[in-house]
């Protein structure tokens, strides 16, 4: 219920850019993530290709959670080690599918747009 009541207007937005990008600061084992890949995929479109996430947490034990979970369901982002509130960045984890889709080039062409 969440993800739906956050991702108002999401097909909307998808219509007029390639992907969204989200982010959650204190992701514990990602259920809110998850959530979101499925809005998307309930959209028609697939979380791989049109959305990328950046999650946070203090917790290595959450964090590792997250990680785990987003690779296994295909979902391309960052997971990382640290403390949003303070903007630190301990330890920072690529999901496999952020590298097969090639996101680092995606999110670098449309930072050049923007």
């Amino acid at each position: 219920m969440m993800a739906k009541l956050q991702f108002t207007g999401l097909e909307q937005r998808l219509l007029t850019q390639p992907f969204v990008t989200i982010s959650e600061p204190a992701c514990g084992a990602g259920a809110m993530m998850i959530a979101a890949a499925a809005e998307i995929q309930a959209l028609g479109y697939m979380p791989s290709r049109h959305m990328w996430v950046s999650c946070v947490d203090i917790d290595v034990v959450a964090m590792s959670k997250a990680y785990i979970q987003r690779s296994s369901l295909g979902i391309p982002g960052e997971v990382v080690l640290g403390n949003a509130l303070a903007d630190e960045r301990r330890l920072v984890m690529y999901t496999p599918m952020h590298w097969l889709e090639e996101w680092p080039l995606l999110l670098q062409k449309f930072k050049a747009i923007n």
